[in-house]
Parts: C-alpha cells; structure tokens; sequence
C-alpha cells in the first residue's frame, strides 16, 4: 500500500515510475514479498523503498547483483531483512507493474451504477459501454446514479493513439453546474490517462477527443476515484 500511495503522488507531479514486487527466498526455505518503486531521473536512476522510508542510488537490476546496502541512502524506519543485500541477491520472482495505480485505484464503474455512451468506434463493443450516434463525435459520456468523486479517466485501443489527440473533460454535478476539469495527459501508445489536477465531485463525466486523424477503436474506458 505505501508503494501504491508513493506512485499515486508520482504522478499527481507527473513523473513516470515502474513498481517492482520481489518475491526473495528466507532462510533458505521460506519466502519474503517486498515491493519498490523505481524512478528514472536527470541524476539518475533510484529504487525507493516507501514502506520503510528511504531509497538506494542504483537501479533495481544493480541491487538484485548483490551488494545492495552499499547503495542505500538513509536510515530505515526499523531494521528489517528486505533491506539487506541477501533480500535482492537472493531474488526468485519480480513482478512488474508499469502503473500500480491500475491495480489500487477503485474503479468506479465496477462500485457504482452508471451508464456510458460513446460515439467513437468500439472493438469488440464492450458490454459497459453503448454507441449512441446522437453524442458528438469522438466522446465518451459515463452517467452515475449518484455523484461520485474521481481524479482519473483511463482509455486503452487497439491502435496507436496518434500524437495530435487532444483530450477535454468536463463533468456536470448533481446541481446542475458544468464545469472543464483541469489536468492533464499521460499517453503511452496504445494507453492515455487523463488526469485531475484535484480529486472532482461529478454526475456525469464527459470526455471529448479532438484529433485530425481516425481514432483507432476503443478496447477500455474507466474512471478512477
């Protein structure tokens, strides 16, 4: 969870990291779970450890070489064996997770009645998403029963999203009121994030895409508080 908390403040100051969870061998017969957050920066790359307060100058593959406490910048909140260099050289498994935030955020959709209208092309057509021809083009609507909070709208397609995509969204809340969210966007490819500068109160979430190109078709829309 303090991994989770440390990528989510990350990228409220959009800086790109990558979670490492560690599966290592203890005492030859049992196993210890840890997980890391790897930031690559001017200076350098580093492997924060939130949990315990404090980070290593050197990259993950580095540490799990051996050797690891020479790296370590700072005094741990207690002493503890997912600090030592035998935790990382003695490594059997590494996960990897691109964006924790994927795996903690609550998805919106999946806790709260809504219903999402898009007018964009789908593939396959999702069973949470309807095409409705009488939006504008290029927009994705998501209705909630009931005002939620969100600071993150995440669309996943088959193809490359092109460079020149715009995105703009705007939310109504339950008085009525319509307002443009201000944040921004995080595009990887085939994946955009789009992102609140603050946590938003809304009914209803609209996202609209400008784009002087076809948008490929869209795979996945959610909303994350």
């Amino acid at each position: 969870m303090y991994a989770y908390l440390f990528a989510k403040e990350l990228s409220r100051r959009q800086i790109p990291c990558t979670a490492f969870g560690i599966t290592s061998s203890y005492l030859n017969w049992s196993q210890a779970i840890h997980m890391v957050v790897q930031v690559d920066t001017d200076q350098g790359t580093y492997v924060f450890d939130p949990t315990y307060g404090n980070y290593y100058a050197a990259d993950l593959a580095t540490l799990c070489a051996g050797n690891g406490e020479v790296y370590l910048i700072g005094a741990p909140s207690e002493k503890t064996y997912y600090q030592t260099s035998r935790f990382f050289a003695e490594v059997q498994m590494i996960e990897i997770y691109p964006d924790l935030r994927d795996y903690y955020d609550l998805d919106l959709g999946k806790n709260f009645p809504r219903q999402t209208l898009a007018n964009l092309a789908l593939c396959p057509e999702p069973v949470d998403i309807r095409y409705a021809g009488e939006l504008a083009p290029d927009t994705i609507k998501t209705t909630f029963q009931q005002e939620v909070s969100f600071y993150r709208v995440r669309m996943e397609f088959v193809d490359p999203v092109p460079e020149d995509a715009a995105f703009t969204c705007t939310v109504t809340r339950a008085d009525g009121t319509v307002e443009e969210v201000e944040g921004f966007v995080q595009q990887d490819i085939y994946q955009v994030n789009f992102q609140a500068f603050e946590q938003t109160d809304a009914l209803e979430v609209e996202m609209r895409i400008a784009c002087a190109q076809t948008l490929p078709e869209l795979i996945q829309y959610i909303v994350y508080q």
